[in-house]
C-alpha cells in the first residue's frame, strides 16, 4: 500500500536484457540462471521453514519497461520514470544503493 503523494522505487529484472544475452550466446543455463525464476530447494530445515513462510525468493515475474509502465498504470499508479543505474528522483535522503543489480534491470519510481 502505498501513501497517496507517496514515492516508491523498484528495481526488477529487465526481460529485454535477459532474451538480449541469450541471444548473443544462446546458452540456455545461463538463460535460465539470470532470469532468478528458479532456483535450488532449500536442503537444510531452517531454510526450509524460511522457504514455507517467505516463498522461495525468486521472481515470479518477469518484465520489459512497456509491460512494467502498463501494469503499473492499469494499477493506478503515475508519474512513472525509468531511470538509469545511480539516478532517483525522490528527494529523501537514504542509504539505497541506487547502482545494485546494475547491467542487468529495470530501474523505476513513481507515485500515487
Amino acid at each position: 500500500m502505498l501513501k497517496a503523494g507517496g514515492w516508491m522505487r523498484i528495481v526488477v529484472p529487465d526481460f529485454d536484457k535477459l532474451i538480449d544475452s541469450y541471444e548473443k550466446d544462446k546458452n540456455v543455463e545461463k538463460f535460465i540462471e539470470n532470469s532468478y525464476l528458479v532456483g535450488e530447494k532449500p536442503k537444510k530445515f531452517i531454510k526450509k521453514l524460511q522457504y514455507l513462510f517467505q516463498g522461495h525468493g525468486w521472481h515470479h515475474q518477469m518484465f520489459t519497461k512497456h509491460s512494467l509502465e502498463t501494469v503499473l498504470k492499469v494499477s493506478g499508479f503515475n508519474k512513472i520514470k525509468f531511470l538509469d543505474p545511480g539516478e532517483s528522483t525522490i528527494p529523501i535522503k537514504n542509504e539505497i544503493d541506487l547502482y545494485d543489480f546494475s547491467g542487468e534491470s529495470i530501474y523505476c519510481e513513481f507515485t500515487k
